[in-house]
């Protein structure tokens, strides 16, 4: 589960212990998105490039290669219309486990669940979550094509 925190530290840790209480005992690995709020001095766990926003898939394969040899976990930024969801899940789906260890994490699939017609509409193949997982198909690029009438109809023109 992950949630959005940066807004003030002490403020990120009252949010933090309110969903742990809320969670119980639950078996829940809990992430937080600061989305840049404060300085990287050795608090950075998990990198998280986004394909759509770092530079493609070369830069965000660069950051992947950097992570280990710091003991940084790569997990990329998933968010947006279908298509940078399907390339970020092309992006995990290449990526090796990143700290080798006796338990090790692999990369996980940021799924936002929220409605929204650009991950819904605009292609021919939307991702379908199922029981925690979610297919990769092995059509050409990214596995999709764009529904061009759909697109005409968010067009402001």
């Amino acid at each position: 589960m992950k949630t959005k925190l940066g807004f003030r530290i002490d403020d990120d840790v009252a949010v933090m212990n309110a969903i742990r209480r809320a969670l119980g005992d639950r078996p829940v690995t809990l992430m937080i998105d600061t989305n840049h709020a404060y300085g990287e001095a050795d608090a950075l766990d998990i990198a998280q490039p986004d394909v759509a926003a770092a530079g493609g898939f070369s830069a965000c394969r660069h950051v992947a290669a950097m992570c280990p040899a710091h003991g940084i976990q790569v997990n990329p930024h998933v968010w947006g219309a279908v298509v940078a969801q399907r390339a970020s899940l092309h992006l995990i789906a290449s990526l090796p486990v990143a700290n080798p260890s006796l338990f090790p994490r692999e990369p996980v699939f940021q799924y936002d669940c929220s409605a929204h017609p650009f991950r819904s509409v605009l292609v021919d193949l939307p991702l379908q979550h199922v029981e925690g997982w979610i297919a990769i198909d092995d059509r050409p690029g990214l596995g999709i094509e764009v529904n061009r009438e759909a697109l005409r109809s968010f067009s402001a023109c």
